[in-house]
């Protein structure tokens, strides 16, 4: 679930986040696309706006699930056994029902099968067939994630496309501070 103190309002905006605060807030006001993909580099804010958007949009009386990819798939993997067949299947179709709002931070991160890319493509395709509220964000380039996930928030009044600019804060946070050694 969401960290109760990733508000909108608690979120540093700093140059680089303008445009993507606005993606995340125009979401969760129900204002933009319901389609949202972020990309851009660690430490940028956007796993902050991930939970400030849920936030907002629980209060808005739309519930979000939140999940951080690897976790996701890992619950799917546990999901698959001989004694509930079809248990799998059926999570995965309530996923794709559009209600709610689905959050998914870190996209892409590691896939270690086709099978995890192929669940995820299922997924999100079946949310883009409903239009339901679904948010991903990833440190991937766009050229490194399946073409048909990508293609899909590209289109014009269903998707948004944003590139969150902002430096790691935790490098930036360090070196203001002086704590440790910025270098690597």
């Amino acid at each position: 679930m969401a960290d109760e103190s990733h508000t909108f309002k608690s979120f540093k905006r700093v140059a680089g986040t303008d445009e993507v605060y606005k993606a995340f807030k125009d979401l969760a006001e129900g204002q933009g696309p319901p389609f949202l993909l972020v990309y851009g580099g660690v430490g940028n804010g956007k796993s902050h706006l991930v939970d400030a958007a849920a936030i907002r949009l629980a209060e808005r009386g739309m519930p979000p699930r939140v999940w951080v990819v690897p976790d996701f798939l890992s619950y799917l993997r546990r999901l698959i056994s001989p004694d509930w067949p079809g248990h799998l299947d059926a999570v995965i179709e309530n996923y794709q029902a559009g209600k709610g709002a689905v959050l998914f931070d870190d996209f892409a991160l590691e896939y270690g099968s086709r099978w995890e890319e192929s669940v995820m493509e299922r997924i999100i395709c079946g949310r883009y067939r409903t239009r339901g509220v679904t948010v991903l964000t990833t440190n991937k380039d766009l050229d490194a994630l399946p073409a048909r996930i990508v293609s899909r928030f590209y289109e014009p009044g269903v998707g948004r496309v944003v590139l969150n600019e902002a430096p790691d804060f935790r490098r930036r946070e360090a070196k203001t501070s002086g704590a440790g050694d910025y270098t690597l």
